[in-house]
């Protein structure tokens, strides 16, 4: 599955370029109560594919599971979308 919504590097606040792209990395770096290991993890060993990047008038996201796992998939989706967690050393990773 492929989305979007209206958003992207546009929206970088003023002097701080970058934050969209670093948020587009950070989605999928845990969520909710899941450290970013055990999110990871959860995905590895289920098969599924989620991914996010920032574009210049819009945010994307896929998602790419077997049918058996898609409810795990679909709340791991729905966990970095609506509860990114954003932990300090994830981010000094990812940077």
């Amino acid at each position: 599955m492929d989305f979007s919504f209206e958003g992207g590097l546009v929206n970088d606040p003023e002097g701080k370029p970058g934050v969209a792209r670093l948020v587009s990395i950070m989605l999928d770096e845990g969520a909710g109560n899941i450290r970013s290991q055990e999110f990871q993890a959860k995905l590895s060993d289920n098969a599924i594919q989620l991914g996010f990047t920032a574009g210049r008038d819009a945010f994307y996201g896929q998602l790419r599971t077997l049918k058996e796992h898609r409810e795990l998939a679909f709340e791991l989706l729905q966990l970095a979308l609506a509860h990114p967690r954003f932990d300090a050393d994830a981010i000094e990773r990812m940077r």
